[in-house]
């Protein structure tokens, strides 16, 4: 998750139990825990973008035989 500091001034949270400290408008990778996220957003401070990569891909479509797709 890319997480942008939307403040004038450096601003923290915590991220998997450490402190992550970031400047006015810096970016950085980083995965919180749910409840890190939550209070996190709450703050204000922050922008948060979900990369492509932090999604999981969830392919329900239906599937013919043997798993291959069906037209």
């Amino acid at each position: 998750m890319l997480v942008t500091n939307l403040q004038n001034g450096p601003r923290g949270f915590y991220a998997r139990d450490e402190l992550v400290l970031l400047e006015p408008g810096e970016q950085r990778e980083v995965a919180p825990s749910a409840m890190e996220l939550k209070v996190a957003k709450a703050t204000g401070w922050f922008q948060f973008e979900t990369q492509t990569s932090d999604v999981a891909t969830n392919d329900n479509r239906s599937r013919g035989r043997r798993g291959s797709p069906s037209s």
